[in-house]
């Protein structure tokens, strides 16, 4: 069973990745986008524990957008 959620939570990691690869390509101003899109890239990383809390600011952002 752990292998299973490892596995999810890789997919769930790409995916943040994917959208903050999109958003960062469409910004008009790079560096502007990094002040905030920091905390979407960290938290997109896997390996690093603590980082995972940067994914509610991303989801809050997200469910914002939509």
């Amino acid at each position: 069973m752990s292998k299973l959620l490892a596995y999810i939570y890789l997919e769930i990691c790409a995916i943040f990745f994917i959208d903050f690869s999109i958003r960062f390509k469409k910004a008009k101003d790079k560096r502007e986008f990094m002040k905030w899109g920091r905390i979407d890239l960290l938290s997109s990383t896997p390996v690093i524990d603590f980082l995972r809390a940067g994914r509610i600011f991303t989801i809050n952002s997200f469910a914002k957008n939509s």
